[in-house]
């Protein structure tokens, strides 16, 4: 089973359906993001989501290298997404994470490199032990640098070869107008909070008149806001005789960008992943797109 791919504003090919890892190992033995990571690989996941505050990807970079070891694919073969963390956003700083999150991942580049959100706060250590820095009157400890320049040393990254592709997480209209304004390199990938009761169309349609492709998470929602339980993702499911996950991430892959939903679980791992012999109607996503409340888990 194979993702379907999409062609990056630098001519890189994204998979279209990828493995999240944010907190989908929290209160489990160690070892589970290993074990996780490599049956998602095994049953044919080629993206693999990560971030250098979800503080798991030792293990991610350990399902990766082993995985290779068999022979079932080569490093090229798997696209492997990092972020940095808002605490290093110095461009001094840029490199030294990348490299830390390198070494964590055993990999000797990475195929995007996402800024995680737009709030730079004040270096801590690259072990983000504080992820979270705050003032003496308890507000958040900004750094005041300027984000143009945080992008200045990701371009640094592509031209040393650490990096294929670069771009941003959780950026609105504005924040990105702003930043391309002055970029060398054009982001390729915004990556934001998408599911039916946060659409984000006006955000989907403004990366794309620009080329930037959109990522989204959480598209199942969270326990509280549960996506697979709504009404009209269940009607659409008996409708095309398919799972409720499954209706989401066709959902968004019909609406022409990627998706990272997470899973533990073999059995839902395959059933996102196998969404290549259907597709929704215009009638069927429109139903979906009403549900929109503007409503976020994160962003």
């Amino acid at each position: 089973m194979a993702s379907p791919v999409k062609k990056l504003n630098n001519g890189a090919e994204i998979p279209l359906i990828g493995l999240g890892t944010w907190q989908a190992f929290s209160g489990v033995e160690p070892g589970q993001t290993k074990s996780s990571v490599r049956a998602a690989l095994e049953v044919g996941y080629r993206h693999i989501d990560c971030a250098a505050v979800y503080m798991n990807q030792e293990e991610v970079g350990e399902a990766i290298q082993e995985f290779i070891q068999t022979g079932k694919a080569k490093r090229s073969d798997i696209w492997v997404t990092s972020k940095l963390w808002i605490t290093c956003f110095k461009p001094e700083n840029v490199r030294p994470a990348l490299e830390r999150t390198l070494k964590e991942l055993k990999l000797d580049y990475l195929d995007l490199y996402l800024l995680h959100w737009p709030i730079p706060l004040e270096f801590t250590g690259y072990d983000l032990a504080d992820k979270f820095p705050l003032a003496a009157n308890g507000l958040p400890q900004f750094s005041g640098v300027p984000l143009a320049a945080t992008w200045k040393a990701m371009e640094d990254l592509v031209d040393a070869g650490l990096v294929r592709t670069i771009g941003v997480s959780n950026w609105s209209i504005l924040q990105l107008a702003d930043l391309i304004a002055s970029a060398r390199i054009v982001p390729a990938v915004n990556q934001i909070e998408v599911h039916p009761h946060n659409v984000r169309e006006d955000l989907i349609k403004y990366c794309d008149k620009l080329g930037v492709h959109v990522t989204g998470y959480s598209i199942f929602g969270s326990n509280q806001a549960g996506m697979v339980k709504l009404p009209e993702v269940l009607s659409l499911a008996a409708k095309h005789n398919k799972s409720a996950g499954q209706v989401i991430v066709r959902w968004c892959l019909d609406r022409g960008i990627s998706c990272v939903p997470k899973s533990r679980d073999p059995k839902r791992l395959l059933e996102n992943l196998s969404v290549g012999d259907f597709v929704l109607s215009e009638e069927d996503i429109q139903s979906l797109n009403k549900l929109d409340k503007g409503y976020t888990v994160f962003d």
